[in-house]
């Protein structure tokens, strides 16, 4: 029998929560800019839907790699917005995996604070789930390996 499709999408990547990161020091959200001259240096996210390349050469594996990195887009006309994105985009890429696949994203953290990857519906091992008690430092790395569960076909989100 032919395994099941399962796809994870994302919508917008975003700072951890305030309230779980109480130990973390409080940073301002960015405001939007209507120049570019008062910019900081970031790359302008790229919009679309995109789908992340699978390196793994196994079969049943799907090896992948995000990182969460700051990026500007023009979400409103004429404005451009300071946003955190994956891969340089916005939405971030889709993840596409059959259920019993095993899978590795790469994460790289290039965000000013600590973040995780939540993977919304998925019944996960809480070491792969993103937990806000286990962030990532700016700058570190994590590998996220789960075995997609059976049963699980659908559609779900990260963030």
């Amino acid at each position: 029998m032919p395994r099941a499709w399962v796809a994870l999408l994302v919508l917008l990547a975003g700072p951890m929560p305030r309230a779980v990161a109480a130990a973390q020091p409080a940073h301002p959200h960015p405001e939007p800019s209507r120049t570019a001259a008062s910019a900081p240096a970031v790359a302008r996210a790229e919009t679309g839907l995109s789908v992340l390349p699978n390196h793994a050469v196994a079969p049943g594996t799907v090896e992948v790699t995000l990182t969460a990195a700051p990026a500007r887009a023009g979400l409103l006309p004429g404005m451009e917005t300071e946003v955190y994105a994956y891969n340089g985009r916005i939405p971030g890429p889709t993840l596409e995996v059959r259920e019993g696949d095993r899978v590795v994203v790469r994460f790289r953290n290039e965000l000013p604070e600590p973040t995780t990857i939540h993977w919304h519906g998925l019944h996960l091992p809480i070491d792969a789930d993103g937990s806000p008690l286990h962030p990532v430092a700016p700058g570190e790395a994590y590998d996220y390996v789960f075995t997609i569960p059976a049963g699980s076909a659908g559609t779900y989100w990260y963030h």
